[in-house]
């Protein structure tokens, strides 16, 4: 009976044992699993237990890891210049190329989709202040705004923390833009006299022709698709309401000849009325303005 009674104790003990165990492993699991989340303006990311906020203001959110090895910025701007994530990108880039001791690319420059939105990728390195550095870059732009998600660490410590570097940046969530709908589409479908400037076509199944003029001569004229929204670059232009349309390039003839075209080519455009029911057009890739006159 004795050795009975020491072996069901002992059952007993190590039963106790184990489940205390594991309540502590759950605790330290769930601590290590905790996710804090940060917003910058639109913008949501989540991030674990052991990276905390040492920085932050309106348009900046610095994580750092606990190790001290590994930061993040989160970052937003506006401008008055149109960005597509391409163009923010390169002048991120061109801002480290001449404030770094040294800089260089690593890769080019690539499409990451986080949560359904597309993202422009990059990967760098270089010394400044005589530290050697290697970054990881992602900028996703929508006409005047721009979000960047930059992961920093020493060159040595660098893919120590990449996995969950990454992990913070699988999580990054912005809502999706409205665009195309049928309110706007209304407004714009149609044929356009725009001037010298040419002869714009807009259809209802998010194509449009630009023409050189009136004739709507298929030797002169741009093909592509569009994507238009509701007062959102307008106001940046400087107008109270209006559209912004973004055209993609599709196919350029010029003289009966068919053009190259850059990859990802895109103008935008923003439409707004004037005073006498005219609607006033500013190419934001370059600035320039022209009237256009509703024909049909």
């Amino acid at each position: 009976m004795l050795i009975v009674g020491i072996v069901v104790l002992s059952v007993i003990l190590w039963t106790v044992f184990i489940a205390f165990s594991m309540h502590i492993v759950k605790g330290i699991t769930d601590h290590l699993e905790t996710k804090n989340e940060l917003v910058l303006h639109d913008l949501k990311v989540e991030y674990p237990a052991n990276w905390i906020k040492t920085s932050t203001d309106s348009d900046a959110i610095i994580l750092d890891k606990i190790s001290g090895k590994g930061r993040i910025a989160v970052t937003y701007f506006t401008s008055n210049f149109y960005y597509n994530s391409t163009s923010a990108l390169n002048a991120f880039i061109n801002e480290y190329e001449e404030s770094w001791d040294q800089f260089e690319t690593i890769g080019t420059m690539q499409d990451v989709t986080l949560n359904d939105t597309r993202w422009k990728k990059i990967e760098f390195c270089g010394i400044v202040n005589g530290e050697n550095r290697r970054c990881m870059q992602m900028v996703h732009a929508t006409d005047y705004d721009v979000y960047s998600l930059l992961y920093l660490s020493t060159e040595k410590n660098f893919s120590k923390y990449l996995d969950e570097a990454n992990e913070i940046f699988d999580s990054a969530y912005l809502p999706p833009k409205e665009i195309n709908t049928d309110a706007i589409k209304q407004k714009i479908l149609g044929e356009w006299d725009c001037g010298d400037t040419g002869y714009l076509v807009i259809n209802d199944d998010n194509t449009y022709c630009f023409y050189k003029d009136s004739s709507k001569d298929a030797g002169n004229v741009v093909y592509g698709t569009y994507e238009a929204s509701d007062g959102i670059a307008t106001n940046a232009a400087g107008y109270a309401e209006g559209i912004t349309f973004i055209a993609t390039l599709q196919k350029v003839m010029v003289d009966g000849q068919e053009q190259e075209i850059a990859e990802d080519a895109k103008i935008a455009y923003a439409f707004a009325p004037d005073e006498t029911g005219h609607y006033v057009g500013r190419n934001l890739n370059e600035g320039s303005i022209f009237k256009m006159t509703k024909i049909k």
